[in-house]
C-alpha cells in the first residue's frame, strides 16, 4: 500500500456508554525523518475532543471519551497532509498509537529546493521546472472530500478480517493495556483555539463554551438599525439577544434602557471588567450620559458587538473590537454588570 495513503485501525468490541477510564494516547512523527511533530491538532470527529502534540510530539486523551468502534480521528499540521486513523475504544483499555505524518508535495519541493541552494548546485533542467510547475498547478482535494474518501474505504473493509489478522494501518502501531485509575488530561476544542487566537488569551481561558459558540453562530452578521435578525441585527438587539440564549437573562431592548435599568451596576474605567460586562458608549464629544451603542466585554480589552464600524479590516456589523483603538476611546462612557452576574 502507498506510504501515503490513510490507514486504518479495527479493533472489535460491542459500545458502551462513556467511561473516564478510557484514555487513547500516542506520538506522532514526520514520516521521511522519524522527527517527533510538535504542535499538529488530534481532533476525534463529531465530539469536542481535540488536543495539541507536546514538543516531544506526544498527545492524550482520556475524559468522557466516546466508547465504540470506528471512531475517525484526524491529524493536522501546517505543510503536512492531514492523516486520518480509526480506532476502537473499550472501557478499561489504553490505546497507544504511533502516527506518522507526510509532508506536502508543496513542503517537499520547498525543502528539495532550499537544500539545493545550500549545497549550491547548478539551476535545474527545463525539464525539471516544467514537472515542478505541472506540479504546483494540480489542485489540492479539499478536506471535506478526503474525508468523505476514508469513510467509503473504512466500510468497504473486512473488520473481522482485520481484527484477526491484527493488521494495522501502515505507519500505525496500536496496543490495548490496562488503563490507570485516572489521568487528567486537559483538551481544548477547535472553538476555543480558534477564539483564544483572536482575543490574544491561551485556548483554555476561553472557558465559556456556550457564549462563544453563540458569538460564532453570529459573527459576521452585517448591522442594520433595528434589526433583530439574520438578515441584520443592531448593537442593544444583539446584546438582549446574548444575554437571553447565553445568561438565560431577559435585559432591555436599547442601549439607553440598558443603561439606565436599576439591575445594571454601573462604574467608568476598565480596571474592573470581567468577561460578560457591558460597555456602553456614547457620541465622540458628547459630555451626557445619552448611550447610543452597547458591546459586550469578553477579554484582553477586546469586545464584542453589533457595529456600524468597519475597523481596520473594513467589515461591519457583528464582529470582535478592541477598546484600545482611538475610535472606542474617544466613547467609552461605562461599562456595567447586571446584578445576577
Amino acid at each position: 500500500m502507498h506510504k501515503k495513503l490513510l490507514f486504518f485501525l479495527f479493533i472489535s468490541f460491542t459500545i458502551y456508554s462513556y467511561s473516564q477510564n478510557a484514555i487513547f494516547t500516542g506520538t506522532v512523527i514526520e514520516e521521511d525523518t522519524g522527527l517527533k511533530m510538535a504542535d499538529a491538532l488530534v481532533s476525534i470527529d463529531k465530539t469536542v475532543f481535540a488536543t495539541t502534540t507536546t514538543k516531544n510530539g506526544e498527545f492524550s486523551f482520556n475524559q468522557d471519551i466516546p466508547n465504540g468502534e470506528g471512531l475517525m480521528v484526524t491529524i493536522e499540521k501546517k505543510n503536512y497532509e492531514m492523516q486520518v486513523i480509526f480506532i476502537d475504544i473499550i472501557p478499561g483499555k489504553k490505546v497507544r498509537s504511533t502516527i506518522t505524518i507526510s509532508p506536502t508535495k508543496e513542503e517537499k519541493k520547498r525543502r528539495k529546493k532550499e537544500a539545493k541552494i545550500n549545497n549550491k548546485v547548478t539551476k535545474k533542467s527545463e525539464k525539471a521546472k516544467k514537472a515542478e510547475q505541472k506540479d504546483m498547478i494540480k489542485d489540492v482535494e479539499s478536506r471535506d472530500k478526503k474525508l468523505a474518501q476514508e469513510k467509503k474505504k473504512f466500510n468497504k473493509q473486512n473488520k473481522k478480517a482485520e481484527r484477526k489478522s491484527g493488521k494495522g494501518g501502515s505507519g500505525t502501531l496500536v496496543t490495548y493495556d490496562d488503563a490507570p485509575e485516572e489521568v487528567k488530561v486537559e483538551t481544548v476544542s477547535p472553538l476555543q483555539i480558534r477564539y483564544a487566537e483572536i482575543l490574544g488569551i491561551t485556548p483554555n481561558e476561553v472557558s465559556n463554551i456556550p457564549l462563544y459558540q453563540f458569538i460564532d453562530e453570529w459573527m459576521g452578521t452585517k448591522y442594520k438599525w433595528g434589526g433583530s435578525s439574520k438578515e441584520g441585527i443592531d448593537c442593544s438587539y444583539f446584546a438582549m439577544k446574548l444575554f437571553n440564549e447565553v445568561n438565560d437573562e431577559l435585559i432591555e431592548r436599547t442601549a439607553q434602557k440598558q443603561y439606565d435599568s436599576d439591575k445594571t451596576v454601573k462604574w467608568d474605567g476598565r480596571n474592573y471588567l470581567k468577561e460578560g460586562d457591558l460597555l456602553f458608549f456614547r457620541q465622540a464629544g458628547d459630555l451626557s450620559d445619552n448611550i447610543v451603542h452597547v458591546g459586550i466585554y469578553l477579554a484582553n480589552n477586546k469586545f464584542v458587538n453589533a457595529t456600524e464600524f468597519t475597523g481596520g479590516d473594513g467589515n461591519s456589523g457583528v464582529r470582535i473590537d478592541d477598546l484600545s483603538v482611538r475610535y472606542w476611546q474617544d466613547r467609552l462612557f461605562a461599562a456595567g454588570r447586571r446584578k445576577n452576574y
